[in-house]
């Protein structure tokens, strides 16, 4: 069984903003197909439900509809994330999240995703904070290691480019799991107070915004150094501090410079790949 070095008690994913109230009810049939059983929470690209998927022969899947937030799809939007989920759907590794697929009904807008009974890395660092600490650096390390192995296998299809702290799940078990393929592509739809929350998007990288379409897999490494910094010090790399042995100094000086070449804002300067950047994390983790 693969197992973080942090307790992962069973709960739902991350709820962000409270914003308005939910547009689905439970026991409502979306499609003809989804039975919504409950309302998890909001997103930063949805509202998220449990829901049962009937399409099965025999037995109803359970399943995680994201009602995508209004205006953040038009016609050439939709184009974009139906083809991204189609390839993200193709994605099979056991620390991602299966993508099952993209659909509209009566004019709302759907991706559809298995269902993982747990808690977003934003929840559990929450959570820790409250209690006045952040994750140990053996925590954070098997983590971010495990979000490596999985962006690194995706990259021979897609960059995932959205990558928060709400988008990387741990299971029941302890499984760490990478949900939000394909949102990259709604990232310009939103509006300029939703990018203002540098809490959820302070991890994407700064191509992203600028030319989404030049992105290549050193995005991720941008925001793996990003969520990594953030997991250790609780506080937000889009802040400008990214010396985390500085906030806390019980963590080896080698870490910032790891954590500082993932967050060059030129590309060709951070580490070519996921790999490159565990294997540099993992030695200046032996140095603790």
């Amino acid at each position: 069984m693969e197992t973080t070095t942090e307790t992962a008690a069973a709960s739902p994913p991350p709820t962000g903003s409270a914003g308005s109230a939910p547009r689905l009810a439970a026991g409502s049939l979306v499609a003809s197909r989804f039975q919504i059983l409950e309302y998890i929470g909001r997103g930063p690209f949805a509202e998220l439900y449990r829901a049962n998927d009937g399409a099965a022969a025999e037995q109803p899947r359970p399943v995680t509809l994201r009602l995508l937030h209004a205006g953040l799809v038009d016609e050439a939007a939709r184009a974009r994330i139906e083809q991204a989920t189609m390839v993200a759907s193709q994605l099979d590794h056991k620390n991602i999240a299966q993508t099952i697929g993209f659909f509209a009904d009566e004019g709302n807008y759907f991706v559809v995703g298995e269902q993982v009974d747990g808690q977003a890395l934003r929840e559990m660092l929450d959570k820790k904070l409250a209690t006045g600490r952040a994750f140990s650096l053996k925590g954070a390390y098997n983590v971010v290691a495990h979000v490596c192995n999985a962006l690194s296998h995706a990259h021979g299809s897609l960059v995932h480019g959205a990558l928060t702290l709400d988008a990387v799940l741990v299971n029941a078990a302890g499984r760490v799991k990478i949900a939000d393929f394909g949102m990259a592509s709604l990232l310009a739809r939103l509006d300029d107070n939703q990018v203002a929350d540098g809490k959820v998007w302070g991890p994407i990288a700064p191509e992203m915004w600028a030319a989404p379409e030049q992105a290549d897999r050193r995005a991720d490494v941008y925001s793996v150094g990003a969520l990594l910094s953030e997991l250790l010090t609780g506080r937000s790399a889009a802040t400008g501090e990214t010396r985390p042995s500085q906030i806390v100094p019980s963590l080896p000086a080698e870490l910032d410079g790891v954590i500082e070449q993932c967050l060059r804002t030129t590309p060709s300067e951070r580490f070519a790949d996921l790999q490159a950047l565990k294997t540099a994390l993992h030695a200046a983790v032996e140095k603790q």
